[in-house]
């Protein structure tokens, strides 16, 4: 597997390959960003990650938060 990809659970227990864009750490909480391999429209998904690496959902009061980091990415990429 490539370091820049990992497996993640669907709700129907499947599996399915993504992409991490990137990772970023915020008041003691880590976060990852990920897009879908197989499904290139551009849509990215972001969860918090614990040390067993278990995603678990962002809390409402952390998003727009995140919305900026993930905006900053995509900046960065584009002038790359």
């Amino acid at each position: 597997m490539q370091e820049d990809r990992m497996w993640i659970q669907l709700e129907d227990g499947s599996e399915k390959e993504v992409h991490i864009l990137f990772t970023f750490e915020k008041d003691f909480k880590n976060y990852v960003v990920f897009e879908d391999i197989e499904n290139k429209d551009g849509t990215v998904y972001a969860y918090l990650y614990d040390e067993d690496h278990q995603l678990t959902a962002i809390p409402m009061e952390d998003m727009e938060m995140v919305e900026e980091m993930i905006g900053a990415f995509s900046e960065e990429d584009e002038e790359e």
